[in-house]
């Protein structure tokens, strides 16, 4: 017999295109509701209740209704004050000649979801050039640290950092100066803000996944499963950051792991490439011959200096701090 699908799980799974899970029948009892929304809560995931109920998918009660309309309207709000600190910030940084793109939150919703209403977000992070970070993590004023009323975060709301991805068993460093010109672009009113391409979130919210996601882990597997679902994503391009960053283990399983979790009828190229990929198999072949990523920053650093250029990475590069 196939286990309950969590309550959680499936209203997470409420838009998302091929996801075979059923939602719960309503109205819940009372006890069943209070644990459902304090998870949802507690995952930013009330957007998709409140749109399963709006949609006629999820029956409550008059009283349900009544407590999901103040709680959905509080963490809506909540994402749209981060919005509105992003673009100070992003003024701010434009201002000053800083480069840098938006990685998460708002860049996630434009560039992937359907129906953005559905996803609220409580932080955002950027990274800018390694040199920076401190200057930029001052323009954020004491805007940055606003907390919720419902709980205490252990972070900035708007978070700045370095590297475009953290530190993990590969070592390899990704900055603003390996990813070129390429860039998406978000509009927040009436403003235009670069952010990461599609291909690169969808690898940074894998590795994020896998990493450690705490108790966003829900909310960043539908994230995901939007971004590989979208009729826009290059999936050989996919790949080509995965490899270059040495990071396709841990988009493999998290690919794998959202087409799981969410019961995915579709088969897309992503897809069946996680599928068929043999994990583990990169990483023996890269202990096998020697790493070109960082001798060749090295060599190119030390020419730099030999001609009397500054180095184009500092030699301390703040870990890349993720929720």
């Amino acid at each position: 017999m196939t286990p309950p699908v969590d309550d959680t799980v499936a209203l997470a799974a409420h838009g998302l295109a091929g996801s075979r899970l059923d939602m719960p029948r309503g109205p819940l009892s009372t006890e069943r509701w209070t644990h459902l929304v304090e998870e949802c809560r507690s995952q930013e995931l009330l957007g998709y209740v409140a749109g399963a109920v709006a949609a006629g998918r999820l029956a409550v009660t008059d009283d349900q209704a009544d407590e999901l309309y103040v709680l959905e309207a509080e963490s809506a709000g909540l994402a749209l004050l981060v919005e509105q600190r992003l673009i100070t910030l992003a003024t701010s940084l434009g201002a000053a000649g800083i480069d840098y793109r938006v990685v998460d939150g708002p860049a996630r919703t434009q560039l992937a979801f359907a129906d953005a209403c559905l996803r609220h977000f409580e932080t955002v992070d950027i990274v800018v050039e390694p040199g920076y970070v401190r200057l930029a993590a001052a323009m954020k004023g004491p805007g940055g640290h606003f907390r919720s009323t419902h709980r205490a975060r252990r972070r900035p709301r708007i978070g700045v950092r370095a590297t475009v991805l953290p530190a993990v068993d590969n070592e390899a460093i990704v900055d603003l100066a390996d990813l070129g010109d390429s860039s998406a672009t978000i509009t927040l009113g009436g403003h235009r803000l670069p952010a990461l391409p599609p291909e690169e979130q969808l690898v940074c919210v894998a590795v994020e996944v896998v990493t450690g996601a705490g108790d966003r882990q829900t909310a960043l597997l539908r994230d995901l499963a939007e971004l590989a679902l979208s009729p826009a994503i290059d999936v050989g391009q996919v790949r080509r950051v995965a490899e270059s960053w040495h990071v396709s283990d841990p988009v493999v399983t998290a690919v794998r792991t959202a087409w799981q979790e969410f019961d995915l009828a579709d088969k897309t190229a992503l897809s069946v490439w996680a599928q068929r990929y043999n994990l583990g198999a990169g990483n023996r072949g890269r202990q096998a011959r020697p790493d070109p990523y960082r001798p060749r920053r090295r060599v190119a650093d030390s020419m730099g200096r030999l001609l009397g250029r500054r180095s184009s990475r500092p030699h301390h590069i703040p870990t890349a701090r993720f929720r």
